[in-house]
């Protein structure tokens, strides 16, 4: 026999038999089950999982305004008159979304923080992997975008800063410098800027690109240079047709607005 038995402390909902399941209905209609097997279904009665919950309509991504969360299935939220949440829901055949928002305005949304106090986050036991390939000497490590401070540390009396960009994709790093420093005594010296955001393992070239008011070689190849173990990059060059080694590039002195730009990408360890 089922029973429902309550006291000061516990009510006890109990269906008497080895396969017999606990049911709420709302007007006749199944909400919940709790299986024999102690697994429960929210919106299904065969819950393949030991929780699962079905939404009852077509699937789609999070709303972009309001504060109804048409295509949610399951919301986070902590309460005491805060309105932060984290929601859960389903676009059907097109993949499952996590969003973190403003359940008072769904227009504003928030930062989804993994693993806040530290330690890696993975896909996989080695990081991000594509195609079904599960070797962790080819998963997708580390990705990351931001600025690094270009020193004009040879070719001047001065040694003025400038910001470069730099984008990190697993060992591969691109940079990118567009810089002019303005108006600078130019000593002589061979150009060169340091403060590459990671040393490369290896030489590496890269372009030159525009360089105004810096005195070019005619008909010789123009290049940037990094090597191995050192952030400098070298503005250099290399007679055309005639081979060797190539040079570093100088410039007169005198005061000068010189403008350069570089690209190159190198591999670090």
């Amino acid at each position: 026999m089922s029973t429902i038995k309550s006291s000061s402390e516990h009510l006890t909902l109990n269906a008497d038999g080895a396969s017999k399941d606990i049911k709420l209905q709302n007007n006749g209609s199944e909400s919940v089950i709790v299986k024999s097997d102690g697994s429960v279904g929210v919106g299904t009665s065969s819950p393949s999982v030991k929780s699962e919950i079905q939404h009852s309509g077509t699937g789609g991504f999070p709303a972009t305004s309001g504060t109804t969360q048409t295509y949610g299935i399951l919301r986070l939220n902590s309460g005491g008159g805060w309105t932060s949440a984290l929601d859960i829901g389903n676009n059907g055949g097109n993949g499952a979304w996590i969003q973190s928002t403003d359940t008072s305005n769904l227009a504003t949304n928030y930062a989804l923080y993994l693993n806040k106090n530290g330690g890696q986050v993975r896909v996989g036991s080695g990081g991000l992997t594509f195609n079904g390939d599960t070797a962790a000497a080819n998963a997708l490590d580390d990705y990351e975008e931001g600025t690094w401070t270009a020193t004009l540390a040879s070719g001047a009396t001065t040694t003025p800063t400038a910001t470069g960009h730099y984008t990190k994709i697993g060992r591969e790093v691109h940079i990118y410098l567009n810089v002019n420093f303005g108006s600078i005594a130019v000593n002589g010296t061979a150009l060169q800027i340091s403060g590459l955001p990671f040393t490369p393992n290896h030489p590496t070239t890269g372009s030159m690109g525009y360089t105004a008011r810096v005195q070019m070689q005619s008909t010789a190849h123009h290049f940037t240079a990094v090597d191995s173990g050192v952030t400098t990059v070298e503005y250099r060059y290399m007679s055309a047709n005639v081979g060797g080694s190539s040079a570093l590039l100088t410039q007169s002195s005198g005061t000068f607005t010189p403008a350069f730009q570089l690209a190159m990408t190198y591999l670090v360890p």
